[in-house]
């Protein structure tokens, strides 16, 4: 409330100095009845003031409208990618360092997906069964990826993190900080672990890689290791919550 209070106080002042020296004569002097070209500047000069003071006061009372976090955001890797740096641009940056980590993710992915997507048909046409299984593998790991993208913009929109940093401040020792520290700690761990998550994801699409590079006419696919592991990975997907 204190920093909105100055907000409007500086705001207004600074306002008010513009129009004392346009229109004051110890200044520009300008003077609305001096012409019909002076009339005209002197007009438009008042209307955006008179703009600028409701708009800009209105904005600094009510606050910035934060952007909600719409399922259609996510729909591939990009629109994960743009719905973070949205988040970024209009928030405070207690998360960045965090949220870069899985925009990276999110790219090397994109990386991953055309390196298989090459030895696939390397391996096989599209319409072979065996094509659309492991395509579908690498498919459900994506959704995986954007699931967690998700889930955690729409935690943070829900989530002032300015107000909880301020938690950390030294001079914060009384009990409601401290549990506000606790929940901010939280919210912090739920991204590293997604980050973890993700982690595991990618390694698992390199293992698929190099099983796909090896992988003979006489092999069974049924056998490949790495194709269980992200087959229980997206089985396993409703606790990716």
């Amino acid at each position: 409330m204190m920093n909105r209070v100055i907000k409007l106080l500086i705001f207004n002042v600074v306002l008010s100095f513009a129009l004392i020296v346009v229109f004051s004569r110890a200044f520009i002097g300008l003077d609305i009845k001096d012409g019909a070209l002076s009339a005209a500047i002197g007009v438009t000069v008042i209307f955006l003031c008179v703009v600028l003071f409701f708009s800009v006061n209105y904005r600094i009372l009510v606050g910035k409208k934060k952007s909600t976090a719409p399922a259609e955001r996510y729909q591939t890797l990009d629109d994960c990618i743009n719905a973070i740096n949205v988040y970024l641009r209009e928030n405070s940056k207690v998360f960045s360092i965090k949220l870069n980590t899985i925009i990276d993710q999110l790219q090397r992915m994109k990386r991953k997906q055309e390196g298989v997507k090459d030895v696939l048909l390397q391996k096989f046409s599209e319409g072979e069964l065996s094509y659309v299984k492991f395509n579908e593998a690498v498919v459900g790991t994506e959704k995986l990826l954007r699931s967690g993208v998700k889930n955690i913009l729409t935690r943070l929109y829900a989530f002032d993190e300015e107000e909880y940093r301020k938690a950390f401040s030294p001079n914060r020792k009384d009990r409601v900080s401290e549990a506000k520290r606790a929940l901010f700690t939280e919210y912090e761990q739920y991204i590293i672990t997604t980050t973890e998550y993700n982690e595991d994801i990618l390694f698992k699409l390199d293992k698929l890689i190099l099983e796909l590079t090896k992988l003979s006419d006489a092999d069974d696919i049924d056998g490949m290791s790495a194709l269980h592991e992200i087959d229980k990975l997206i089985s396993d997907a409703k606790w990716y919550k």
